[in-house]
């Protein structure tokens, strides 16, 4: 899976909580732009954690400054 089929399960997951057209959920958005509250945020980088098997960390999250971000940090520790 690459870089960009991740990005496509995390968009697929803030448009499932949010409502928003896909098309405004770009590599930049940040999460709190796309009207996640910390809440949803979680359940989106728990939904990766089953999704892709992998841990991740809160400070992760914290730190991501928009999805494309995360996206990277997980198809890193996926091995690519």
């Amino acid at each position: 899976m690459s870089e960009s089929e991740v990005f496509e399960f995390l968009r697929a997951q803030v448009q499932a909580l949010t409502g928003l057209d896909p098309a405004r959920i770009q590599p930049g958005s940040r999460l709190i732009d796309l009207g996640l509250d910390s809440a949803k945020a979680i359940d989106v980088v728990a939904s990766a954690e089953d999704r892709f098997d992998l841990d991740v960390p809160d400070r992760v999250l914290v730190e991501s400054e928009d999805l494309g971000q995360l996206a990277r940090w997980i198809e890193e520790r996926r091995g690519g």
